[in-house]
């Protein structure tokens, strides 16, 4: 051909035309050529020749390429590699669906189970299918398949490109398995730390300066404060921080930037109190904690009895400024104080016997029952006396063992609240936990509601509801209200201790981790939380953890039962497990509660022991039911006997108004637990 086009004399007249794949020109131009015999048509020529070789090179390569495909899948089919592959995805597929199903729900399977196997799934892919492209399964057996000769290394190329696609579509499909979990969180403010932006209608309401020369009446400062807290917790539009957190900061050098942050504010409320006698000045300012700005601030002069009037003050101020940021009028007006009593100095004994009441344990509260006792013979009409004394009676049955009187006498103060105002939220929460102490858990359904409808940014309101709900067995319920709950008073250390708990039931262990050591941390080292310190490490078989929370235990009694535990959780073996079985029952002799001793026996598997116990219990008015929930109590749950134990307590009829229990079902009048 080159000869040819050397012999060319004609000039081609358009090099525009000397493009790649333009076979009909090269023709043409070849046969002027040779007529004309003119070097510059060879050169033009072949540089045409040399577009036209690209093309047929390209053509061919493609056409090669398309063969080799072809040839590719053909041997696919015959070495029946598309038909395992499928099969394998799809035992891939359904044995990680139903290994995550029961490590969620069997207590001996790991929590990384369902994560190892789904890996071991992905890494094995390869494996099956290079023995599906060697071996051969037919009715003969299984014999190696026969090379075709069509294979060769573009070949072996191609399928390796194949295998590592479909081996990460796999992985893309399993993974995602392993990890899915309950949407609820429990996130509150500050726990992200300070570079999370803070929402425009939140506020903490710092304790107001004692500027008075007696230190005694500290409580009235404090008081007033408190007071300011729950006016503008009334008002539904605005996130107010709650008065555990607001005081943590109490006696800190810190900037009000530095307080918003760790608060997760936008605003801060600060002033002061001076009291002389029966004369009295309180200031206050809001302040913008991210440029120090004030939006509001006002001076109150008058005496003691003017106190109401100015907190009235304050809270419509701070309420209708906030408004103001959020275009929303007339917040001031809903942000109103309890009703009070018209005497000063019985208010004044209200504030005191408050303060003593919220240092627990049985001396502060009997001190504060007395002091609530002489408040309501003085000003019989003061409701949030008797919702005080209500609540009083209430805690004092969780320290000593007068329980039954106890609540009987806040039920009466309770309803006595109640007469004299129906919007007292904490009389409703008394009554909602005597109703769920006398089994009656519908009523207490509705009183915790109501309660939460008129507190709606009540810590306590909102935590003892949550209380409720995990007894019965509604742990995502459960974790939305003590979600709340720490939203608004994130070092509420009652709350993060009931929050790791209801956490360790939904099998969160981590998180549940997390929450008691912040509660342990923030000075609340009580059972309950060291209890759950320490459950969460035997769940997660950290058996150093478990023995060095062993040495923190807050009570020395009962250290035998925990050290039978932690031997039968390590090395289960029938000594073990009767030994924990021997020493659970001792202890249920000199007053273990039923509640530790359900999770004890459920690791002893003594199932005929426990509903011996349960049964009678639950007849006789035992309601401590959130263990019967743990993931160690799933056998019991699982028990044809539970619907039986779950109708003498009384959950049956709450079950059929609100939906059965997470993951359990409730059919004519039968509750079936899964897990």
């Amino acid at each position: 051909m080159l000869l040819l086009i050397s012999d060319s004399s004609v000039i081609i007249s358009s090099y525009a035309e000397c493009r790649p794949g333009n076979n009909f020109q090269y023709r043409k131009y070849s046969e002027n050529c040779s007529r004309e015999r003119n070097q510059h048509c060879v050169q033009r020529a072949k540089c045409l020749l040399y577009a036209v070789e690209i093309y047929v090179v390209k053509s061919a390569n493609a056409a090669k390429l398309e063969q080799l495909y072809m040839q590719l899948i053909e041997e696919l089919r015959r070495r029946h590699v598309p038909r395992a592959a499928a099969l394998y995805v799809a035992i891939a597929w359904g044995a990680t669906e139903i290994l995550v199903f029961l490590t969620d729900r069997l207590p001996f399977f790991p929590e990384w189970t369902g994560t190892v196997i789904a890996i071991l799934f992905v890494l094995g892919f390869p494996v099956a299918m290079f023995l599906a492209w060697r071996f051969d399964f037919s009715s003969k057996g299984l014999h190696r398949t026969t090379a075709s000769g069509t294979s060769g290394l573009v070949t072996l190329m191609l399928s390796l490109l194949i295998l590592v696609t479909a081996t990460a579509g796999l992985s893309y499909l399993l993974i995602p398995l392993t990890k899915q979990q309950s949407t609820t969180s429990v996130e509150y403010r500050g726990s992200k730390g300070a570079d999370v932006d803070a929402p425009q209608n939140s506020v903490a309401v710092l304790p107001f300066d004692n500027l008075g020369d007696d230190s005694e009446v500290k409580h009235f400062a404090d008081g007033v404060t408190e007071e300011i807290i729950n006016a503008l917790a009334r008002v539904e539009e605005l996130l107010v921080i709650g008065r555990t957190s607001a005081f943590s900061f109490e006696g800190e050098d810190l900037e009000i930037g530095q307080i918003a942050n760790r608060l997760g504010v936008s605003h801060v409320v600060e002033g002061s109190v001076r009291r002389s006698g029966k004369q009295l000045r309180v200031t206050a300012k809001l302040v913008e904690a991210s440029s120090g700005f004030q939006r509001w601030s006002e001076n109150f002069d008058g005496t003691i009895s003017d106190v109401f009037k100015f907190q009235d003050s304050i809270a419509s101020g701070v309420a209708n400024a906030l408004g103001e940021t959020l275009g929303v009028s007339g917040l001031g007006g809903r942000a109103t104080a309890i009703k009070r009593s018209k005497n000063a100095e019985i208010y004044d004994k209200y504030l005191l016997a408050r303060q003593v009441w919220r240092q627990r344990q049985e001396g502060p509260i009997r001190r504060s029952i007395a002091l609530l006792e002489e408040v309501v013979a003085e000003d019989p009409g003061f409701s949030a006396g008797w919702s005080a004394l209500a609540a009083a009676n209430l805690t004092l049955g969780s320290y000593t063992n007068e329980s039954g009187d106890a609540g009987q006498r806040a039920m009466m103060a309770a309803q006595q609240a109640l007469a004299l105002d129906e919007t007292e939220s904490e009389a409703h929460a008394v009554l909602a936990a005597v109703a769920l102490w006398s089994g009656n858990w519908l009523e207490a359904a509705v009183r915790h509601e109501r309660a939460r409808e008129l507190a709606p940014n009540n810590s306590t309101v909102r935590l003892w509801y949550s209380e409720m709900l995990i007894k019965l067995g509604m742990v995502e319920r459960a974790l939305q209200e003590v979600g709340v709950a720490l939203s608004v008073d994130p070092m509420y250390t009652p709350a993060l201790g009931n929050a790791g708990h209801q956490m360790a039931t939904a099998g969160r262990l981590n998180e549940a981790s997390e929450l008691f050591q912040r509660a342990w941390d923030l000075g609340l080292e009580a059972m309950f939380v060291w209890f759950g310190s320490y459950y969460v490490a035997l769940m997660q078989d950290r058996y150093g953890d478990a023995d060095l929370w062993l040495d923190r235990r807050p009570i020395p009694y009962g250290i035998e039962i925990e050290h039978a535990l932690l031997a039968a959780r390590q090395e289960p073996i029938e000594a073990n497990l009767m030994r924990l079985t021997e020493k659970t029952l001792q202890g249920m002799e000199q007053g273990l509660a039923l509640r530790e001793a359900v999770l004890y026996l459920s690791v002893a598997e003594e199932l005929d022991l426990l509903y011996e116990r349960l049964l009678p219990a639950a007849r006789s008015g035992w309601r401590a039911t959130e263990s019967l929930w743990s993931v160690w109590a799933r056998p019991l749950r699982q028990d044809p006997r539970f619907n039986e134990l779950a109708q003498e307590l009384g959950m049956l009829n709450y079950w059929q108004v609100y939906g059965p229990p997470d993951a359990c079902e409730f059919t004519e009048g039968t509750i079936r637990c899964n897990r």
